[in-house]
């Protein structure tokens, strides 16, 4: 019931990007690819809530507060390491779907479904795979991803972690993804991430 409510809402907010130019309309909890971290936590916050990730290039910084939503467990953002600006290149807002895996996937088709009616100029990809971070191939992932003219990507992935991968201690839980990436970034995890 909890995703159901979250989906909903989560439907309810894509309503205010159908008017959206850029990719920096889309918003995540407030947040907007290009803004920067400043606007909305001091440096000392910063601090607490940065925490290490598992790429194998240390280009970007992850910074993630559970406290930042009512709609997500947990939302996630990425800014360049050495940007003293704090730019904004990615945002994820995550939905649990440690209960239910098959709940998620049909929210993934739901909010699928809203999406294309958002973003009908996009072009839309589907990819299912076993993820690359789980060298035993049991974790399983789906996105659904919507690339825009300026190639920055919005979309909504399932993943669906094996035994072997999973860690509630570390954030490896199952889970429904929500996020919006600048150009630089969707490249950097095509190319380089892992």
């Amino acid at each position: 019931m909890r995703v159901f409510i979250a989906v909903l809402v989560l439907i309810f907010s894509f309503q205010s990007w159908t008017k959206a130019d850029d990719i920096s309309d889309f918003e995540i909890e407030g947040m907007s690819i290009g803004d920067s971290l400043l606007d909305y936590f001091d440096e000392k916050k910063l601090k607490k809530i940065k925490l290490k990730h598992g790429f194998k290039k240390k280009i970007h910084n992850k910074y993630c507060d559970r406290s930042l939503s009512t709609i997500y467990f947990n939302v996630c953002i990425f800014t360049l390491t050495k940007d003293k600006t704090y730019k904004i290149e990615s945002i994820a807002g995550f939905i649990d779907c440690t209960d239910d895996i098959k709940a998620c996937y049909k929210k993934q088709n739901e909010i699928d479904s809203e999406l294309k009616t958002l973003f009908k100029n996009a072009k839309r990809d589907v990819y299912s795979y076993s993820h690359a971070g789980d060298k035993t191939g049991n974790t399983k992932e789906k996105d659904i991803i919507y690339l825009l003219k300026s190639k920055d990507e919005a979309g909504i992935a399932v993943l669906d972690y094996g035994k072997e991968w999973t860690n509630p201690n570390s954030g490896r839980e199952d889970h429904l993804q929500v996020f919006v990436d600048s150009k630089d970034y969707a490249r950097f995890l095509r190319e380089d991430a892992w």
